[in-house]
């Protein structure tokens, strides 16, 4: 069963890689876009968190991937938080 969701934003793309393959299914070729994207999505029935995750488009078609990271608003302030005083202590 597939799971529910819905895009409430595309916020940015960190990465794109093209690239083509064989369909295992049908043998046929196929053109695959993978965009690394950081969204704001709601799964299932809950609150929309930023979601960074591949999307796949397959000939057209938007697939999800594995997530690399989900977070509410105030994790990812949080983290920028956590950044920007990791950044300073680079330099």
């Amino acid at each position: 069963m597939a799971i529910k969701y819905k895009v409430i934003e595309k916020l940015g793309i960190l990465s794109t890689t093209e690239f083509d393959r064989t369909n295992y299914k049908t043998r046929g070729k196929e053109h695959v876009v993978k965009t690394r994207e950081v969204r704001k999505v709601a799964w299932g029935d809950g609150e929309p968190k930023i979601d960074i995750r591949d999307w796949y488009n397959v000939d057209g078609e938007e697939i999800s991937s594995e997530k690399i990271g989900t977070w509410t608003e105030d994790e990812l302030t949080n983290l920028n938080f956590l950044l920007a005083t990791l950044d300073s202590a680079i330099a």
